[in-house]
């Protein structure tokens, strides 16, 4: 049995299709790239999204990625309407999932692979196509997958697990097994230098387009009134996923501790955890203003109405220790200050002047500071917008990629013999096609 066939578009009820289009119309002679997400229905689409739209500047791209039901039925909703739609394949569970990749392969055509994130689902699918087509495979790597789970020991046995435990591709089982697939890549990129050094690789920081986040574009009045929102307003921003270990609780506390007038938390995205929503929301009281996902086109103007940025992170986290937060390269991008934890993966942005670090102990007093003074906010933002210009813009990220890209484009490495191995034991144990 298998998943389902391919579709094109972001509603359960698009069109079924059974080939792949590309979302951008160039020449014959333009080299193709595929990216795919291992999924599309929730936030790890976001940083397959960007390299996807940073790359069609140069090359045709198609952005392919997986729709697993327990994450919904259609594209995650910040990106659900932006300019380069997916071509989805519907995932399912083992043995099904097996199957319908096997009938992916064919109708994927690309020069360059790039898998994002080291989750079965999408290293399988690369392997599978640099295996049938001796493309090159770059694996993306931006979070450490095995932080989200209790065992994070790598598995290197199957057969020391339950098959139960293998029914799931996105799992735990899967996802410890993922890592040792990561060795296969042509090449690796990372978003940090955490990963870097975990990994290795070339780093590609998470990044927006200059074009868009502009501060130039937006005026603060209007931003501000679009919120229900007034000039006096102190505004502290979040926007992402709301998780208890991104310090929204400490945040809060010390917005209230600072005794800034007027100081709010301004929260956009919809907390995955309705009891941690529903937390926030009775400790937050009037100090609180929390809002669902917006689409990512209106996040410039979101980041025009902020005075400050806060993420005080558990340095002790193991999601903390390996991850770039988006949030800070959006801020960065609008001159807006940031405060936030000490963590490897922002070091080199506090040694940069572009990040504050803080802790729990003396948040309140630099909240207070920053809120305190049109004067310190207005020091702040050509810095950042300089930082983020240089580094992190869709401009200076894609030199590094194109790179990367034309250099195994011209000399693909041949497979090896352990992920022809890898994939010979997946036919076997799940049956081909």
């Amino acid at each position: 049995m298998r998943c389902a066939c391919l579709r094109h578009g972001t509603s359960p009820s698009a069109t079924v299709r059974c080939s792949l289009r590309s979302p951008t119309s160039r020449s014959a002679r333009t080299p193709k790239v595929a990216v795919i997400a291992w999924d599309v229905g929730h936030n790890p689409y976001g940083r397959a999204y960007l390299l996807a739209e940073t790359l069609s500047r140069a090359y045709e791209v198609s952005l392919v990625g997986f729709q697993f039901p327990r994450f919904g039925d259609a594209v995650w909703p910040p990106l659900r309407d932006a300019p380069i739609q997916p071509v989805v394949i519907p995932g399912c569970d083992f043995p099904g999932f097996q199957h319908s990749l096997a009938g992916v392969v064919p109708r994927i055509d690309a020069d360059v692979i790039i898998a994002c994130k080291a989750r079965l689902p999408a290293l399988q699918l690369g392997l599978m196509l640099k295996a049938a087509r001796n493309r090159p495979l770059l694996v993306d790597v931006d979070d450490y997958e095995l932080s989200f789970f209790g065992n994070r020991a790598p598995l290197e046995d199957l057969t020391s697990v339950s098959p139960e435990s293998l029914a799931v591709p996105f799992e735990e089982a899967w996802t410890r097994y993922a890592e040792n697939l990561v060795r296969y890549a042509d090449a690796v990129i990372v978003s940090n230098p955490a990963l870097a050094g975990k990994f290795g690789g070339i780093e590609v920081p998470h990044a927006r387009d200059e074009t868009r986040f502009d501060p130039a574009r937006f005026k603060r009045a209007t931003a501000r009134r679009r919120l229900g929102l007034h000039h006096w307003h102190r505004i502290v921003l979040f926007v992402g996923t709301p998780r208890p270990h991104k310090g929204l609780r400490e945040v809060l506390a010390a917005l209230k501790a600072c005794r800034t007038r007027n100081g709010r938390l301004v929260v956009v995205g919809t907390p995955p955890d309705d009891w941690f929503a529903s937390e926030l929301q009775r400790s937050g009281g009037k100090y609180l203003r929390m809002l669902p996902d917006q689409p990512f086109h209106a996040l410039p103007e979101l980041l025009a109405a902020a005075d400050l940025v806060c993420l005080l992170q558990d340095p002790e986290n193991e999601i903390s220790k390996y991850q770039l937060p988006a949030k800070v390269v959006d801020a960065a991008a609008m001159g807006i200050p940031i405060l936030a934890s000490r963590t490897p993966p922002l070091a080199a942005l506090i040694d940069a002047g572009v990040v504050e670090p803080v802790d729990a102990d003396n948040l309140a007093d630099r909240m207070a500071h920053w809120l305190g003074s049109s004067r310190h906010r207005m020091a702040r933002p050509a810095a950042s917008r300089r930082w983020f210009l240089e580094h992190a813009s869709y401009a200076a990220i894609l030199p590094t990629l194109f790179e990367l890209i034309e250099q195994h484009r011209a000399a693909p490495r041949p497979i090896e013999p352990g992920a022809l191995a890898f994939l010979h034991e997946q036919d076997r144990r799940y049956g081909p096609a």
